[in-house]
């Protein structure tokens, strides 16, 4: 039997180790009808990074990974 796909924004909170509230108010996800959905930041980040992931598949090879998605001068 094959494995469930995860969504996609589930997805970026695995492979960003952080959860929903924290990527909606980082500007990586968005909430429409009470889903959520990944902002064009977030589905950046999984166009460049989940292709990785899934090359490895093992998540744990990215912890601790730096995105520079912003400034430094922007707080997360």
């Amino acid at each position: 039997m094959k494995e469930p796909i995860p969504s996609r924004a589930y997805r970026l909170t695995q492979i960003l180790n952080l959860d929903e509230t924290e990527l909606c108010e980082r500007g990586f996800l968005f909430v429409q009808k009470s889903c959520l959905y990944p902002t064009p930041k977030g589905q950046q980040v999984l166009d460049e990074i989940e292709p990785l992931v899934n090359k490895h598949k093992d998540d744990s090879v990215f912890t601790g990974l730096k995105l520079n998605l912003v400034d430094d001068e922007t707080a997360f």
